[in-house]
């Protein structure tokens, strides 16, 4: 019988979304509808979660271009207004956030991504933010001096008893067939036997984000990260449409790293004087 209540754990999750996710009101309202209304048709989702971590009803939500193609009809148990192939892709993203969040729940880590150590890094990036020395515009010098050293030292202070060294513009490689790939972390964390932690610090574009992102999850593809995108102000003429155009990559970002399987891959991103 399909649950009429309110969805389970409904403040919990919009919080999470809130502090761990870094989502705009309007995203957290979306997100807790959507899932609210497949708890309604589907039953109690925790319960089903616990099953079979949502595979079934995934599996009912997967709706692919070849079947809008063939015009498959929908038999699921959603009601579905709109374009079917977005709807489902929606529910579908709406339930993997959902499923990530009971999965730190029942870990204890809903506050932060990997409990403690998320925890440690956002202080140390807030101890960043109240100290750090605020410019118009940031050339290469003073990002190193002014924001790179700055969280280094306060992320070897948080982090070190949990067994962390950090590096500042630590080299990446990744080998193909042909040869070695190589970039630069702007800062790598690493401890035995827990996730790694790569920080990134750009201007808030979305282009710039995404394209390291890519880069460093490529090199990492088996390893547990925790990536943060730190961003910075910018004195470009667009600027204002550049912070936008970053906020929704940031909620792109989200969406991906909650859909990864294997290692867990959980994203903060962190504004310095927004």
């Amino acid at each position: 019988m399909a649950n009429t209540n309110s969805l389970s754990f409904r403040k919990e999750f919009e919080d999470w979304l809130r502090e761990y996710k870094t989502y705009e009101e309007s995203t957290v309202t979306h997100r807790v509808n959507n899932v609210e209304r497949i708890e309604r048709a589907y039953g109690s989702l925790p319960q089903q979660w616990n099953q079979d971590n949502f595979e079934s009803i995934l599996d009912e939500l997967t709706y692919t271009k070849k079947d809008q193609a063939r015009y498959k009809k929908y038999t699921g148990k959603l009601e579905i207004s709109g374009d079917l192939y977005t709807c489902l892709a929606t529910y579908r993203s709406a339930l993997n956030l959902y499923s990530a969040f009971l999965s730190h729940k029942k870990s204890g880590e809903v506050g932060y991504p990997f409990g403690e150590i998320g925890e440690r890094v956002h202080n140390a990036l807030t101890y960043l933010s109240n100290n750090a020395t605020k410019k118009k515009s940031y050339d290469a010098g003073d990002v190193r001096e002014l924001i790179i050293h700055p969280l280094l030292t306060a992320l070897n202070t948080e982090l070190a008893p949990l067994g962390y060294n950090f590096d500042a513009e630590k080299v990446a490689a990744i080998s193909n067939n042909k040869k070695a790939t190589k970039d630069r972390y702007d800062i790598f964390g690493k401890a035995e036997g827990r996730p790694l932690i790569i920080i990134e610090a750009d201007t808030h574009r979305g282009d710039q984000v995404s394209k390291k992102i890519v880069s460093r999850m490529s090199f990492n593809p088996d390893s547990e990260v925790l990536y943060v995108a730190l961003v910075y102000p910018n004195n470009h003429q667009n600027k204002d449409s550049e912070k936008k155009e970053c906020e929704k990559y940031f909620q792109f970002i989200n969406i991906l790293f909650a859909s990864f399987a294997g290692p867990q891959k959980h994203f903060m991103s962190h504004w310095l004087f927004k």
